[in-house]
C-alpha cells in the first residue's frame, strides 16, 4: 500500500483523539487558555446531552481581531515567541487545543481586549472552514462556546462512561486548577445541581476549601527553598493518613497539575522514617522550579513532566515534608508539642507542682498499660508501651550516628532476580549506594550485594537488597540508608520498651513521663500510632452534662 498524505480533516480528527478525550479534556484546555491570559475570574457553563454544550468566559487579556483569524489555525500560538520550548512558562503552548477542539465540535470564540470599542468572533465547525473575524456582542475577555461536542465521531460517544462519571471528571479538572491558581475566582455550573463557587484567596485557603476533608481538618502548611526548587503545599498530619489508593494526593509544577510516581514516593518516605507508616498522606504540593528544568512537551495532555534533576527535587520535596512534621511536633490539636510550647513561652511556671508539665503528674495505672496523669487543664492516657518504644528508638537513632562508618563484606552476596529497568534504576543510582557503604553487582537479570554498612548488620541481606531495588526503582535512593535504619531500630525499639501488662511502680512511670516529654516525634509511636490522649476539664465536665 503506498504511502499517502492524509486529508487535512482527518488528519485533525486524528490529532483531537490525542487532545480531547472527553467533555473534561475541552474544559481543561480553554481553563487553561484562561489562566493563561491573566484571568481573575473563569465562569463554566456546561449543558446538554453527554455535556457537549460547554461555554467558558475570562476576564483575561482577549484577543485582536488579527489574532482570532489566527486562533483556530493548528500550530499557531502566542506562547511560543523565543521558539524555545525549554523557556515556556504557560500552560499552553503548542496550538493544538483549539483546532483539535473544533474537529470534533463546534467552535465560536468571542474575544475583546481592553481598550477595544467591539467584540470580534470567529467560528469553525466540526473541521470545517473558520469564518473570518467579524464584530459582535461580548464584554472585555473571552468567550468560547463549544456545541455538538463529538456529534461527527459517534463512536467517541460510545464510549463516554455515564452522565454522572464524566460530570465528576470536569469537577475534578476544575477543582485541580482552581488549586493551582487560588487568585483565580471560578465558577462551574452544570444544568441540574447547585453551581460551585470558589472565591479569590491564599492557597491554604483554596486547598482547604476545594480539597476539604483531612486537609482541611488535620492539614499542615509546609512552605521550603532548596536552591532552585521551591516546595510548598498541604499535607496531613501523620494520624490522618491513608492506603495510597485512597489518598488523595496532588501535584503542581510551575501551576500544571500533574501525575508522577517518583514524587509520591518522596513524598511518603519522611513519614516511615518519622513514625514509620506504610500509608501516605493527603497532599497538595507545589513545585516551583526554573522552566530550563522541566520537559513539558513528553504526554499529548501534558498530564506528564520530566525534571532535569529529579534528585534535587525529590531531595526538596522530602526536606519540605520532614521539617514540616517536625516543626509540628508530629502534632494534632492539644499534643505535647503545643502544651510544651505554651508553657515555655509562660513566664516564670512553677515546675514544682508537676501537674504544670506537659503530661503532669502521674496519678495510676489501668489494666498494665495505660498510664493516667493529671494536669492543671485535664488528665492524659498514655499507652506505655507505645511511648517508651518511641522514646527507645529516638535513642537508638541519636546514638547510631556515632558509630563508625565500616562495611559488612559478603564472601557470596545476597543475590535476586530483576527485570531491565529494575537493572537501569540500580545502575542509575550506584554512586549513591555506594557513598553510602552499599556494593551491588548488576547484571542483566540479576542483582548481587556484596557488602553493606555495618550499622545495619542487624538486618537479612536479602532484605536490604530488596530495599535497594525498591527505592531505586522509586527515584528515592538518597532515603534508602534512613529507611534500612529505620527498620532495624524499630524492631530493636519493639522488643526492648515496656510491654502492655507491665505494672510500673509510680517512680518508674512518672519518669518515663519525663523522657517522653524530652523525646522528639514522641505523640506518635513507630508504627504511627498516637501515644498519648488528652481530656481537657471542658471535655470532663461534658460527659456528666456539666454546663459550667
Amino acid at each position: 500500500m503506498p504511502i499517502r498524505i492524509l486529508p487535512p480533516q482527518v488528519a485533525a480528527m486524528i490529532a483531537a483523539g490525542e487532545v480531547v478525550e472527553r467533555p473534561a479534556s475541552v474544559v481543561k484546555e480553554l481553563v487553561e487558555n484562561a489562566v493563561d491570559a491573566g484571568a481573575t475570574r473563569i465562569d463554566i457553563s456546561v449543558r446538554g446531552a453527554n455535556h457537549s454544550g460547554i461555554v467558558v468566559s475570562d476576564n483575561g487579556a482577549g484577543m485582536p481581531p488579527e489574532d482570532l483569524d489566527h486562533a483556530l489555525m493548528r500550530h499557531a500560538t502566542s506562547k511560543l515567541d523565543h521558539g524555545r520550548i525549554s523557556l515556556v512558562t504557560t500552560l499552553g503552548f503548542r496550538g493544538e487545543a483549539l483546532p483539535s477542539i473544533a474537529a470534533v465540535a463546534e467552535v465560536s470564540i468571542v474575544s475583546r481586549p481592553l481598550g477595544q470599542d467591539v467584540a470580534f468572533c470567529v467560528r469553525q465547525a466540526h473541521g470545517g472552514p473558520v469564518s473570518a473575524a467579524r464584530p459582535c456582542a461580548g464584554g472585555f475577555g473571552t468567550s468560547i462556546t463549544v456545541s455538538g461536542l463529538f456529534d461527527n465521531t459517534p463512536a467517541r460517544l460510545k464510549f463516554l462512561k455515564s452522565a454522572r462519571t464524566e460530570r465528576a471528571w470536569i469537577r475534578y479538572v476544575v477543582d485541580r486548577a482552581a488549586v493551582a491558581n487560588p487568585q483565580i475566582a471560578f465558577s462551574l455550573s452544570f444544568q441540574t445541581g447547585d453551581p460551585v463557587r470558589y472565591r479569590a484567596s491564599s492557597h491554604p485557603e483554596r486547598i482547604a476549601d476545594v480539597l476539604g476533608g483531612l486537609l482541611k481538618t488535620d492539614g499542615l502548611w509546609i512552605d521550603h527553598r532548596e536552591g532552585p526548587v521551591g516546595i510548598s503545599g498541604m499535607v496531613t498530619m501523620p494520624s490522618a493518613v491513608d492506603v495510597p489508593s485512597s489518598a488523595t494526593v496532588e501535584f503542581f509544577v510551575n501551576g500544571r497539575h500533574i501525575s508522577d510516581r517518583q514524587l509520591s514516593a518522596a513524598l511518603q518516605q519522611p513519614y516511615r522514617e518519622l513514625v514509620g507508616t506504610d500509608k501516605s498522606p493527603h497532599a497538595a504540593i507545589m513545585i516551583e522550579v526554573p522552566p530550563e528544568m522541566l520537559d513539558i512537551n513528553v504526554h499529548p495532555r501534558k498530564s506528564e513532566i520530566r525534571f532535569a534533576d529529579y534528585r534535587a527535587v525529590t531531595s526538596a520535596l522530602m526536606t519540605a515534608v520532614s521539617s514540616g512534621l517536625r516543626d509540628s511536633g508530629l502534632r494534632s490539636p492539644g499534643s505535647i508539642a503545643d502544651m510544651a510550647r505554651s508553657l515555655a513561652t509562660a513566664s516564670a511556671p512553677d515546675i514544682s507542682d508537676a501537674r504544670r508539665r506537659p503530661l503532669g503528674r502521674f496519678v495510676g495505672q489501668s489494666n498494665g498499660s495505660w498510664l493516667i496523669a493529671e494536669t492543671m487543664d485535664g488528665l492524659v492516657i498514655i499507652d506505655q508501651h507505645a511511648a517508651h518504644e518511641r522514646v527507645i528508638l529516638e535513642r537508638l537513632k541519636a546514638a547510631s550516628l556515632d558509630i563508625p562508618d565500616t562495611v559488612v563484606r559478603l564472601p557470596t552476596g545476597a543475590v535476586r532476580s530483576i527485570d531491565d529497568f529494575e537493572a537501569a534504576a540500580l545502575e542509575e543510582h550506584g554512586d549513591v549506594f555506594s557513598t553510602m557503604g552499599f556494593a551491588v553487582a548488576v547484571s542483566a537479570r540479576a542483582a548481587t550485594l556484596t557488602a553493606y554498612p555495618s550499622i545495619l548488620s542487624g538486618c537479612a541481606p536479602s532484605s536490604l537488597l530488596d530495599m535497594l531495588v525498591d527505592s531505586a526503582s522509586r527515584g528515592t535512593a538518597a532515603g534508602m540508608m534512613r529507611e534500612a535504619m529505620w527498620e532495624m531500630l524499630a524492631t530493636a525499639a519493639c522488643k526492648a520498651a515496656i510491654k502492655a501488662g507491665d505494672v510500673l511502680t509510680p517512680e518508674r512511670a512518672d519518669a518515663l513521663l519525663r523522657e517522653i516529654e524530652a523525646t522528639p516525634a514522641a505523640s506518635h509511636c513507630n508504627h504511627g500510632r498516637p501515644t498519648v490522649a488528652f481530656l481537657n476539664n471542658a471535655d470532663l465536665g461534658k460527659l456528666f452534662e456539666r454546663t459550667g
